[in-house]
């Protein structure tokens, strides 16, 4: 019976870092597409040129390939995960501050 439960909260737990892991990755990820889609309408509606979006977009794969560098041994810790919270705010920052600058792109019609 005792080893039985012990079984049973060891899988509890183990469910339960897989779980949050899974939630932070999508987390990641939803923020991600988030911003590529700012990009994608900045150029749509003029307010990025063809050189913002290319220098916002090498930016985002930059990330990405940060994001799977950390994750590459299977563990992200706490300062792997600070780090990528701190580049992923660097580059919506970067992204606002484009999108809101006095360069425009004509929109051809």
């Amino acid at each position: 019976m005792k080893t039985f439960l012990t079984n049973t909260l060891v899988a509890t737990v183990a469910a339960a870092c897989l779980t949050a892991g899974a939630a932070e990755a999508a987390g990641v990820n939803k923020r991600q597409a988030a911003q590529r889609e700012s990009i994608r309408a900045g150029v749509a509606d003029g307010s990025l040129t063809q050189r913002e979006a290319h220098r916002l977009g090498r930016q985002q794969v930059n990330f990405e390939r940060k994001e799977q560098r950390f994750r590459s041994d299977g563990e992200l810790t706490r300062r792997e995960r600070v780090n990528l919270q701190a580049t992923a705010d660097k580059n919506r920052a970067n992204i606002y501050r484009q999108r809101h600058d006095d360069q425009v792109r004509e929109i051809d019609e």
